[in-house]
């Protein structure tokens, strides 16, 4: 409340809410984040949800440290983008999760299945520690400790993203990175080479993307536009830099 009265102090017309939201309580426990970036990540990502997802809005989040010089939404409701229900910007490995866009996240589609995942993953791995490593453990059974950036919002966006391309949910960047995950040089190798088609097919411009519809329920990212693939079916994911939009 007292930072948006501060925010108001020099922009008196800005609307500013503050979320007092905490997730349900463990065995009776509070929700105890470790730190003021736990609390950040899991809140925005809650609000983003509620938003999108429950009240049917376009949402666009925004990073503090981020700068718009120009309208973004008439880049985003542009023809070269409008067809997109989601659109994040690039980062490393695939998307950054500090600025990005969501939209028509009805109940059931891609888009909502892309927020609604990446707050329960981000909801599922920040409080009291003995309650993330119990959550650790249901992915890895062989964890023993809860690594430093496990809730790294970002690691768990690329994770979503890329797990919606393969077509399983997966955990490659915000678990099993961090947590060294004892494969055999086999498993690994595979790993790493369904990783690196994965992000060839999202990175290659202007080809369609394949998105496996059945496995971990995923649902579709946008509308079907070409052949299907296995149970899923061809979507568009393809840079389009400024100048496309005119």
């Amino acid at each position: 409340a007292s930072a948006c009265a501060a925010v108001r102090r020099h922009v008196p017309d800005a609307v500013c809410v503050w979320c007092s939201w905490e997730p349900p309580s463990h065995d009776g426990r509070p929700w105890r984040p470790r730190n003021f970036r736990s609390r950040l990540f899991t809140v925005r990502k809650y609000m983003v949800r509620r938003l999108a997802v429950d009240a049917g809005l376009g949402v666009l989040q925004t990073d503090t440290d981020a700068v718009w010089f120009v309208n973004p939404f008439r880049l985003f409701n542009h023809p070269a983008l409008n067809e997109y229900d989601v659109i994040v910007q690039r980062d490393s490995p695939l998307a950054n999760a500090g600025v990005f866009f969501v939209r028509r996240a009805r109940p059931g589609s891609g888009a909502a299945f892309v927020v609604s995942d990446l707050f329960d993953r981000l909801r599922r791995m920040t409080g009291d520690r003995e309650d993330v490593l119990r959550e650790i453990q249901a992915v890895v059974p062989s964890a023993r400790s809860v690594p430093p950036k496990v809730d790294n919002e970002q690691l768990h966006l690329n994770d979503v993203l890329l797990g919606a391309v393969i077509g399983q949910r997966v955990w490659h960047s915000s678990l099993l990175r961090l947590l060294s995950f004892g494969e055999t040089p086999e498993e690994l190798a595979a790993r790493q080479a369904a990783t690196r088609a994965a992000l060839a097919r999202m990175q290659r411009r202007g080809r369609p993307v394949h998105l496996n519809g059945t496995g971990g329920g995923l649902p579709p990212f946008l509308p079907p536009c070409g052949d299907p693939l296995l149970a899923g079916r061809s979507y568009p994911i393809r840079d389009v830099d400024a100048g496309d939009a005119g």
